[in-house]
């Protein structure tokens, strides 16, 4: 699985604790046009974009784009808030999702 390492999520971590957080991850196959974020939806998830694009819409106007690999979705976890934005596919993705109860 394809990881940002520079990510700041990921920066202080040791190759073990890396380990076990993609073993703690959950593959999904997001299909192009599907929202895997909705703003506005308390933040469970963090997601790696390992393949394929979406786009960033905020108030349902276009504002940027991830391509893989990407990481989103941490800071409603980080500041227990909603979702600023809807991530939408635009091709065929594989995620990895990392969600917190």
């Amino acid at each position: 699985m394809v990881m940002e390492q520079d990510h700041f999520l990921f920066a202080t971590l040791d190759s073990q604790e890396l380990r076990k957080l993609i073993d703690s991850m959950q593959r999904i196959d997001a299909p192009s046009g599907t929202d895997v974020i909705t703003q506005g939806d308390m933040g469970t998830e963090f997601y790696v974009l390992q393949q394929g694009s979406a786009d960033i819409y905020v108030d349902g106007n276009k504002v940027g784009e991830y391509t893989a690999p990407a990481c989103f979705g941490e800071l409603a976890l980080m500041y227990s808030a909603q979702r600023a934005a809807t991530i939408r596919t635009t091709a065929d993705c594989v995620l990895w999702s990392l969600g917190i109860r």
